[in-house]
């Protein structure tokens, strides 16, 4: 029998396409764990983000792939990255470039499986002002309840995750991302099948901005966990 295969759709930015040193831990492979790439399904290899693979590096997909493998061996795991470095949400915002790339992507990739969830890392962009601070909630609820209707997902699970604690070390830029972290652990409160993961704990990569490779990894284990509660 075929395995169905579970699509997820990558989006955000630097955080969500990895920035993990990718010397500091051993690469995660399976044969079940695949990245859409050039419109093709293809087994994935870190770094997952293929459009940036200058700067490329651990990210928390595989990690995710792997504790659901464990949990349901009838399945296969697809990637549809679509994370941006640097991106604010006013560009993952309907009818702006990333948005629509996301919906074009996965909607091609669809055509090999089904979505099964929406996972989300940003705002660290967003951390910089306090309008988008503020704002963010609002902002991401119109953005993701319209990309779940663009996708036929209004029941698909989204999964968002706290920016890092260490961004305290960057107060002088990134000053307002408590508040983001505010808004997003409030996701849940408006939006049906969601959760917040938290960032607790998790150390940066020496630049206080990007996790580091092994806190990816448990970043992973932790939005895993919340869709697998979900």
């Amino acid at each position: 029998m075929m395995k169905q295969l579970h699509v997820f759709l990558l989006a955000g930015q630097s955080n969500m396409a990895g920035r993990g040193d990718i010397n500091t831990v051993e690469k995660l492979r399976h044969p079940d764990i695949l990245v859409f790439k050039n419109d093709k399904w293809v087994e994935a290899e870190e770094p997952l983000m293929h459009n940036e693979t200058s700067n490329g590096g651990i990210g928390l997909a595989m990690t995710i792939g792997l504790e659901l493998l464990q949990q349901n061996k009838n399945i296969r795991i697809g990637f549809v990255p679509c994370a941006v470095s640097g991106s604010p949400l006013s560009l993952w915002m309907p009818g702006e470039d990333f948005y629509e790339y996301a919906v074009h992507q996965t909607k091609k990739a669809l055509s090999g499986g089904k979505l099964a969830g929406i996972l989300w890392h940003q705002g660290e962009t967003d951390s910089k002002t306090e309008a988008t601070a503020n704002s963010y909630l609002r902002r991401f609820l119109e953005m993701i309840n319209a990309l779940k209707k663009e996708l036929s997902a209004d029941d698909g699970p989204v999964i968002v995750g706290e920016l890092g604690e260490f961004l305290e070390q960057r107060r002088d830029k990134e000053r307002y991302f408590e508040t983001v972290n505010e808004a997003l652990q409030n996701v849940p409160e408006y939006l049906p099948h969601s959760a917040c993961v938290g960032s607790s704990g998790l150390s940066d990569k020496g630049d206080s901005l990007h996790f580091s490779a092994i806190a990816q990894r448990e970043l992973g284990k932790r939005y895993a966990e919340r869709y697998l509660s979900l």
